[in-house]
């Protein structure tokens, strides 16, 4: 539905009459010399007013006799007043148009989707607040579990792990050789030490989010580091991150 909203905007010129234009001294809605001689003998009586503030500086001196003269040289432009505008505001559904993925191996693009690898092996991670149960890992990958934090060692190629659960002192960390596939369904993981996600492979991480669901990382404010490792905020991948799926992800 469009809505028209009537946005009135009032600048006030130099924080006095925005109906003036700037160096206006006089208001008589020109700008000139009469406007010079106005402006000093008010400096010159010491009756200043607020339309003499030309370089709004909050003061009205020599300065402002400066600026005015360079107004109306043509050093400067005069401020006009700002009439209100209607502005017509989209709020109707948003439709993106389809995306096609491409089948031809050679294409730039074909290793940035999903769809375009055999995921073999899955792995479930589910975490329960101060616990994280993991199934489905194979002697491939090798997956260790202190409190809610999983670290996952993989040399494996074609893995895909599902991610599920809450809890608000937990983390994944991956250490991959291999691209590697993160399933995010309604997680919402907390690390007050770090990155809720962190990737330390050097490889593509496709991270999808699962159709309907709301998925939502939060790192700490002090990391607990490891030397040779970086990380920073949430998510953090030392490879890129092809992000898929209908969900949504809130860092």
């Amino acid at each position: 539905m469009r809505k028209t909203i009537l946005l009135v905007l009032t600048l006030l010129a130099f924080a006095f009459n925005a109906q003036a234009m700037t160096g206006d001294v006089n208001n008589d809605g020109e700008v000139n010399i009469s406007d010079v001689n106005t402006l000093i003998d008010q400096i010159l009586s010491g009756n200043t007013t607020a339309e003499g503030d030309v370089n709004a500086d909050g003061e009205v001196n020599i300065s402002d006799v400066n600026a005015l003269i360079n107004i109306i040289l043509g050093g400067g432009t005069p401020v006009q007043p700002i009439t209100p505008k209607e502005i017509a505001l989209d709020f109707s559904d948003l439709t993106e148009p389809s995306e096609s993925i491409p089948d031809d191996e050679d294409a730039p693009t074909y290793g940035d989707y999903v769809e375009n690898t055999s995921w073999a092996t899955t792995v479930r991670i589910t975490f329960d607040g101060d616990t994280a149960i993991v199934t489905g890992n194979p002697s491939t990958v090798l997956v260790s579990v202190v409190g809610a934090h999983v670290t996952v060692t993989s040399a494996a190629k074609h893995v895909r792990y599902n991610v599920t659960g809450t809890t608000a002192d937990g983390s994944i960390k991956f250490y991959s050789e291999r691209k590697f596939q993160l399933r995010l369904d309604s997680v919402d993981i907390t690390n007050p030490h770090g990155a809720a996600i962190n990737n330390q492979c050097g490889k593509s991480l496709y991270l999808v989010l699962n159709q309907g669901t709301v998925n939502t990382l939060r790192d700490g404010e002090e990391y607990a580091m490891v030397e040779g490792e970086d990380q920073k905020a949430a998510l953090f991948s030392e490879g890129q991150i092809l992000v898929s799926g209908k969900g949504r992800l809130d860092i």
